[in-house]
């Protein structure tokens, strides 16, 4: 009837074998691997019906793994892990169903942490913290609902210091933002309505005396 059953072997215009798997009904069902034309392993994966069921690995031509994960039904679950050329960890992420869900986190080339937060049905949700590429010093402070900055935010300079304090409503700045240098001294606050600046705002010399005042309405100065 024309349909693939058992086993399939695929071949390169030079003869290298670049495909090795099976069929059932016309479906990829069973160990699949696929390679570079070098002969290194390129991903290898257990299916049924056509989809991804058990444990997935895909890999660079030099044979260092790019990426390994769990998959249920054709869709990502548990834990998926990607590296960097080096071989190096890059991010681990828990996916359910498809979708990000639970621990995440993101490593800098040098091996620190760059990011760290949770997921929650694919969403950004709760406590999120980023670091310095450097130091490893907390970059930003921020947390999530469904998705969105909700919130108290804080930004910092990498030698520790606050650099920014705002809140977010609904993903927008929203109440009382403050900004300071490296030293710690407030350089200027004000108020944020939807995003936009509004109200009066304060602007400080170095010495922490008032500079100079400006109003908002909407984003727009006021005259």
């Amino acid at each position: 009837d024309g349909k693939k059953d058992g086993r399939l072997l695929e071949y390169n215009e030079n003869g290298n074998l670049i495909v090795r798997g099976n069929y059932k009904n016309d479906k990829v069902y069973g160990l699949n691997e696929m390679y570079w034309d070098n002969g290194n392993i390129a991903n290898i994966a257990q299916y049924k019906n056509d989809r991804i069921v058990g444990s997935y690995m895909e890999f660079r031509e030099n044979g260092v793994l790019v990426h390994k994960g769990s998959w249920v039904d054709g869709k990502r679950d548990g834990l998926v892990v990607y590296y960097f050329d080096s071989g190096k960890l890059k991010e681990r992420t828990f996916y359910k169903d498809g979708k990000k869900n639970g621990q995440h986190e993101i490593y800098h080339i040098n091996e620190k942490l760059r990011e760290k937060g949770n997921y929650k049905d694919g969403n950004r949700d709760g406590l999120w913290k980023s670091y310095h590429y450097e130091n490893g010093q907390l970059d930003i402070k921020s947390s999530y609902k469904v998705g969105k900055l909700d919130g108290i935010a804080e930004k910092y300079h990498e030698n520790g210091q606050l650099q920014f304090k705002g809140n977010y409503k609904d993903g927008k700045l929203d109440g009382l933002a403050e900004s300071y240098d490296e030293n710690g001294q407030l350089t200027d606050q004000g108020n944020f309505k939807e995003d936009k600046e509004d109200g009066l705002w304060e602007f400080f010399n170095e010495d922490g005396a008032l500079e100079k005042t400006i109003t908002y309405k909407d984003g727009e100065l006021v005259e």
